[in-house]
């Protein structure tokens, strides 16, 4: 299969495709993750970008992403069209079957932390070290727990924790957004601090009535666009203060750290804020 032929079971042309790479080279790392998400592989992107730089070889696509320090290796067509990635991490087989909705909503949610003052990472991390010691939280973030078999991939430690299962998103779904080559213990912080931020200032008091009344049983489509309604943008005001919020996650966060063996741990803020 090549780049037009995949591309068009999403209903998207191959000018469509180039125009979004181009608007987006100055973000490699978002590039990388939607062609492993749509299981576009380094021969397609060479294919798709031909009418600019017609020269191009799938291994200097490879090459490319590589020297922003991810895996560039991943998109080699041999890896995509096998799976490419070992057991306990995503693999771009089952990132194929994802429904673009599911993809454009994870993209809404996990994002890292921009924020300032009482929900900054380096406010909550000095709060949550107050209670678990830096040795434990360095343990909880470490990242070769989050990238076990050393490829790049978040493994199922890192899937979001019982935050994203409430909303009945797998754990490839989560995960694809943060695969990179390297990850260090600051980005998986921001990661996972602005992820449940962003979770929680999205939703505001009518909001919160809806997805209580949301059924994950219903048609998939209607299920996804509701919840993309809703994380689409912030709530003014959201239904959490960040006062609260704060005080919520560096709890929440302090018991799984607490709570952690090694291998998994229980986060769930919701809980402690309807408390």
């Amino acid at each position: 299969m090549n780049a037009e032929q995949l591309l068009a079971q999403y209903q998207i042309s191959l000018d469509e495709a180039l125009n979004w790479i181009l608007s987006n080279l100055e973000d490699p790392a978002l590039i990388y993750n939607t062609a492993l998400s749509y299981g576009i592989d380094s021969d397609m992107l060479a294919e798709i970008v031909s009418p600019v730089y017609p020269d191009l070889s799938a291994q200097q696509v490879e090459d490319f992403f590589s020297g922003y320090g991810l895996n560039g290796a991943a998109l080699n067509p041999s890896s995509v069209n096998s799976g490419g990635v070992n057991s306990g991490g995503v693999n771009s087989g089952s990132l194929e079957e994802l429904n673009p909705l599911t993809i454009q909503l994870i993209q809404m949610i996990v994002q890292p932390n921009d924020n300032t003052g009482i929900l900054s990472t380096d406010y909550l991390k000095q709060q949550i070290v107050s209670q678990t010691g830096q040795a434990a939280y360095d343990e909880f973030f470490a990242p070769e727990l989050y990238d076990s078999d050393g490829d790049g991939y978040l493994s199922e430690v890192g899937s979001g924790g019982d935050l994203i299962t409430e909303f009945n998103l797998s754990t490839e779904s989560v995960a694809y957004l943060i695969t990179q080559l390297n990850l260090s213990t600051e980005s998986f912080e921001s990661i996972y601090f602005g992820t449940i931020i962003n979770v929680f200032k999205a939703i505001d008091k009518d909001e919160s009535i809806m997805l209580d009344q949301l059924d994950p049983n219903a048609s998939e489509d209607s299920y996804l666009q509701a919840l993309i309604t809703v994380f689409e943008d912030e709530a003014t005001p959201p239904l959490i203060p960040d006062s609260l919020l704060s005080q919520a996650i560096i709890l929440s966060t302090a018991t799984a750290i607490n709570g952690f063996d090694g291998e998994s741990y229980s986060l769930n803020p919701s809980d402690l804020i309807l408390i």
